[in-house]
């Protein structure tokens, strides 16, 4: 389960959903419409515009993210999650890492 109110966020509508957008939304099973409307990203952390670039694309479209150690893969995929299940509040999220320590991490 996931406390939303332990961090603070800036929500946002850029990219907006288009109308066109909204009529498909409807027809998605477990979406949360309203919710689907805008996105969160954490300001309790410093912006890296990179890192905020890459979770905007990244929500919209089929990314793969190549950085390198240490430029913040996990926080990015952590916010895309963290959106994922604002989204599909029923729906499950899976994260996957191939070694223990990346896990522990």
């Amino acid at each position: 389960s996931c406390n939303t109110n332990q961090y603070k966020a800036q929500t946002t509508t850029d990219p907006p959903i288009s109308s066109n957008t909204d009529v498909r939304l409807h027809s998605i099973e477990g979406f949360d419409v309203e919710k689907g409307k805008t996105w969160q990203y954490p300001i309790d952390f410093p912006l890296r515009d990179y890192q905020y670039s890459i979770v905007r694309r990244c929500l919209f479209t089929n990314t793969l993210v190549c950085l390198p150690t240490g430029l913040g893969k996990t926080f990015i995929a952590a916010v895309v999650m963290l959106n994922f299940y604002r989204w599909y509040p029923d729906g499950k999220i899976v994260f996957m890492a191939p070694t223990k320590p990346l896990v522990n991490q």
